[in-house]
């Protein structure tokens, strides 16, 4: 799949449940200041960052709304960071002082480029392509539609490295110093279809549960409706639903209607939050369902302790073509035991 993580931080109700998909520093969350309402990833000043682990790559399109709120005028930080196993790799970073947005191989070891850059307090939407290499690499940059930065056939790896599997958002080392909050952020392999290039100003639009499908196989840990246990738009572990480690238990919703009238859908994620209530092994994968043709997501270990379990769907199931908004609006989705 080329879309290999989707994320509006609008589900998340505290500041720990980060944890659940990201290594965090120190960081800080809000529930209401996104780029359209909802979720937003705070980075609040020295070295807070959240790192977003992936399986090695070489290349990325990467995306996401960014608001600047305050920094030191001495010196820089880091907005994006790409990672391998033996350190940074790449980033790119903003001087508040100097109003320059800069692009670096390794930390601040050598300077790609820079370009003159004023954020205001507005959220900006910035997309970056980076492919690793000695001799051949590329750090190109945009932002809100305008190519700012277009590197090329340059040495974009600090160690020599092959591949990363780390990118991270924020401030990475306790030297840095900046307030400003993330939201609506992507990572696709531009390698692997459907989707191949930056995907242009984005949005992601969380969608909960407002209706019983078939089946219902779980147990509600109160009433009878099985939607309104896992229905609030930030999860909450008062309610719940309760599935036998069984092949083939399934709980499916009906879920709510799109605000928007989007051009394109790139992609839909399922995602829950579950967890496992004895010992042994125990796995839940996402499903969707689209004209009654069933996909399912991988199937995830879960955890004596609460944990993401999600699918990316980059088609619809039933055409095997691009989602449109009416197929959006008429899916089910929801979880299984493989």
């Amino acid at each position: 799949m080329s879309i290999i993580h989707l994320d509006g931080f609008d589900s998340y109700a505290s500041l720990g449940d980060l944890g659940m998909e990201y290594g965090v520093s120190g960081s800080n969350f809000s529930t209401s200041a996104g780029r359209f309402g909802g979720g937003a990833y705070g980075a609040g000043g020295y070295g807070q960052h959240i790192n977003r682990s992936i399986a090695n790559i070489s290349e990325v399109w990467t995306g996401f709304a960014f608001q600047f709120l305050s920094g030191s005028s001495n010196g820089q930080s880091s907005i994006l960071i790409f990672q391998s196993a033996s350190g940074v790799e790449a980033e790119l970073c903003y001087a508040p002082g100097v109003n320059t947005l800069a692009a670096y191989r390794g930390d601040l070891q050598a300077s790609l480029g820079t370009v003159s850059w004023t954020p205001g307090s507005n959220y900006h939407w910035i997309e970056v392509h980076y492919k690793m290499s000695a001799s051949v690499g590329i750090f190109e940059v945009w932002i809100d539609g305008v190519q700012v930065l277009n590197i090329t056939g340059a040495n974009t790896t600090q160690y020599g490295s092959s591949s990363f599997n780390v990118v991270a958002l924020g401030n990475e080392y306790s030297g840095e110093n900046m307030s400003c909050y993330y939201d609506d952020w992507y990572i696709l392999d531009p390698n692997t279809s459907p989707n191949t290039a930056r995907l242009g100003d984005s949005k992601i639009e969380t969608l909960t549960p407002a209706s019983d499908a078939t089946p219902n196989n779980g147990t509600p840990s109160s009433g009878s409706s099985h939607f309104a246990m896992v229905d609030e738009s930030q999860w909450s572990s008062a309610n719940s639903l309760t599935l036998a480690n069984t092949s083939g238990q399934e709980e499916l919703f009906g879920m709510g209607a799109l605000s928007s009238t989007p051009a394109n859908v790139w992609a839909v994620r399922v995602l829950g939050v579950a967890e496992k209530t004895d010992a042994g092994a125990c796995n839940l994968e996402a499903v969707c369902v689209s004209g009654g043709t069933e996909a399912d997501g991988p199937s995830v270990p879960l955890l004596t302790g609460y944990s993401h379990v999600s699918g990316i769907f980059q088609t619809d199931p039933n055409t095997s073509a691009e989602w449109t908004y009416s197929g959006v609006n008429a899916m089910k989705s929801g979880f299984k035991v493989p």
